[in-house]
């Protein structure tokens, strides 16, 4: 294998080693001057390594390609103050990359509190290496949106480099004053409604990405397909609604919400078998209990109009309106689900 990364940024102390086992693996060890310590691993199933493009066939090539991406991923997690997602997490390497779509404005908001946080860490200058790349891996945005951002914010003076030297991963660019004020300003709209559900879409498709690639790609899909309906027949809806019931069938069936819990799973089916056995075991304080039990009560809740909906289509009568509007309720529902048991439960 071969040697571990190490560097410091920011603060943080940052090393990645190599594993060769089951799996290819990088393990990520960061550590602050104050004390906090954080670990996770990027793992590369070998079937995914031998079918996939960009990963070398020779292993050790492809162990330090992985270690790289890890230690990326480490800078992007501090550049956007989460660190603590990342802890004790097994990303797993998808099949191929299939990047979330986002709006200019979000993938700007991204850039410039990234850019905020290198002073917030570093009240210097702030000329430290900006890792683009790292922001890719975290918010799933696509390479080539972030490098046009930032081309637009460097026209718009919000940016500006301060040293030659510049590529992926390693660029040298700062905020400007105009930029922070940006920043300050776009700090106070993301508590808006419509950057909330954008926020809340990008927690699921980071979270729950990082663990199953595919139930947030179905998940897109299913949000693009009502997204672009004009109208859905009661039929389409049911089908939608079947889908959003599957795919919380297989969140709850992610290996990383079962260690610890010393209960066999419940079949596949059982989606509120399974919810209390997972919470039963994975929120041991009196006061997440309570935030548990609330959730189950939301939970069951949904579940049972849901299920009316799927066996019986229950529906309001106008196809051309009101069955649209419950498809995206039910997708919307959905997110608001996933993203909520994810944070609940660390995920």
């Amino acid at each position: 294998m071969p040697p571990p990364i190490g560097q410091e940024y920011l603060g943080y102390r940052i090393r990645v080693h190599a594993y060769r086992g089951d799996n290819l693996f990088a393990t990520v060890y960061i550590e602050h001057a104050e004390g906090a310590k954080i670990r996770f691993s990027e793992h590369l199933d070998w079937f995914v390594k031998a079918t996939s493009r960009g990963w070398p066939d020779d292993d050790e090539a492809a162990a330090n390609q992985l270690m790289e991406q890890a230690f990326h991923r480490a800078r992007g997690a501090i550049l956007l103050d989460g660190l603590h997602e990342l802890n004790e997490a097994h990303v797993w390497v998808p099949q191929e990359p299939r990047y979330a779509e986002r709006s200019d404005e979000y993938i700007r908001r991204v850039i410039l509190m990234a850019l905020d946080q290198v002073i917030r860490l570093d009240p210097g200058l702030g000329m430290v290496s900006f890792d683009d790349i790292g922001l890719s891996l975290i918010e799933n945005i696509d390479p080539k949106r972030l490098d046009y951002m930032i081309t637009r914010l460097e026209r718009a003076g919000e940016v500006e480099y301060f040293s030659m030297g510049d590529r992926p991963g390693n660029r040298r660019f700062r905020a400007t004053p105009r930029g922070l004020a940006a920043a300050d300003k776009l700090r106070d709209e993301s508590k808006a409604p419509g950057f909330l559900l954008e926020e809340t879409v990008a927690t699921v498709e980071s979270t729950v990405g990082r663990h199953s690639p595919d139930l947030v790609a179905k998940l897109r899909e299913l949000s693009l397909k009502v997204a672009e309906a004009r109208e859905l027949t009661h039929i389409e809806v049911g089908e939608i609604a079947q889908a959003c019931d599957l795919l919380i069938q297989d969140f709850l069936d992610i290996d990383s919400l079962w260690e610890g819990v010393p209960e066999a799973r419940p079949a596949k089916d059982k989606t509120k078998d399974r919810l209390a056995v997972i919470l039963k075991h994975r929120l041991p304080s009196e006061t997440e209990r309570d935030l548990a039990e609330a959730l189950l009560n939301y939970v069951f809740g949904w579940f049972g109009p849901l299920d009316k909906f799927v066996n019986k289509h229950r529906h309001p009568t106008d196809p051309a309106h009101s069955s649209r509007r419950h498809a995206k309720r039910l997708v919307t529902y959905t997110y608001l689900l996933l993203a909520d048991l994810s944070e609940l439960l660390g995920l």
